[in-house]
């Protein structure tokens, strides 16, 4: 699978330009976004998840600057033209307390986003575009954590299914590979590619 097949030009386009806002710090792609550049997820998504270790203040200035605008309806989402993301600003700190406190006192769980912007794979999109994106079991575990605060977003169980699910191909070599870790497991076929995730 083409990673750059995930995303319109239009989104292309909104990757290169937070990219740009954002760098030098630390972020990430997260969420459907981030399992779209790995594995063909069936449903769609309007947005782009991002994690990023800056002040939401500081990144509010940044977006701004850059010609995003902010929507006043959604604590985390903005947009660009038919670009739509969703930021998640958490610094050290945030991620030490293991929650943001975001406008009107809403607190939004970031537990797991330190290996969201260390436990990554640069992912090239086309060549002035590459991107850091979360690994898939920390996809996986940042799905657990927002299910966990809300049980009534049923997208985030289901897409920690699929991907438990489709990690590993139904064809790949490594189910049948003795020297393979996987082999002393002894699972069966349909357990085979949540173990392995990688």
């Amino acid at each position: 699978m083409n990673a750059s097949d995930s995303f319109s030009l239009a989104e292309m386009e909104a990757l290169e330009s937070f990219r740009d806002t954002i760098a030098p710090n630390r972020w990430s792609l997260i969420g459907a976004s981030a399992i779209r550049c790995r594995l063909p997820l069936p449903r769609l998504t309007a947005d782009i998840d991002f994690a990023v270790a800056v002040p939401d203040d500081d990144v509010r200035t940044r977006l701004t600057k850059a010609g995003w605008r902010h929507d006043s309806g959604k604590l985390q989402r903005w947009t660009r033209g038919t670009a739509r993301v969703d930021v998640v600003s958490a610094t050290e700190d945030d991620v030490l307390a293991g929650v943001v406190v975001l406008e009107g006192g809403f607190s939004l769980s970031v537990v797991g986003l330190d290996l969201a912007y260390s436990a990554v794979e640069h992912v090239l999109l086309r060549d002035t575009l590459t991107i850091p994106v979360a690994r898939l079991p920390v996809i996986a575990l940042l799905k657990m954590v927002a299910w966990l605060e809300r049980p009534d977003r049923q997208r985030d169980l289901h897409d920690l299914i699929f991907i438990f699910d489709n990690a590993l191909a139904d064809d790949d070599e490594v189910r049948w590979d003795p020297g393979h870790a996987l082999a002393s497991t002894n699972l069966d076929y349909p357990n085979q590619s949540a173990f392995y995730m990688e």
